[in-house]
């Protein structure tokens, strides 16, 4: 439900080992936005939204570029 240029925010990505204790948690969100970008070329992730380092979404910022 988004138009090209818009964002598809993925929040609460660092959590289950991400970015820290790799071997815990099952899968959440971080390894739903890695399959849904497997399947979907709409999106792609954008890092510049992490320019400070600090945010519970890494990875989460998908901006729809088709």
């Amino acid at each position: 439900m988004t138009s090209p240029g818009q964002y598809l925010i993925v929040e609460d990505t660092n959590t289950n080992g991400h970015p820290v204790n790799p071997g815990w948690g099952d899968p959440g969100p971080y390894e739903a936005v890695r399959e849904f970008l497997k399947g979907n070329r709409n999106y792609v992730q954008d890092r510049s939204r992490e320019k400070f380092r600090v945010t519970f979404f890494p990875g989460g910022w998908l901006k729809r570029v088709v």
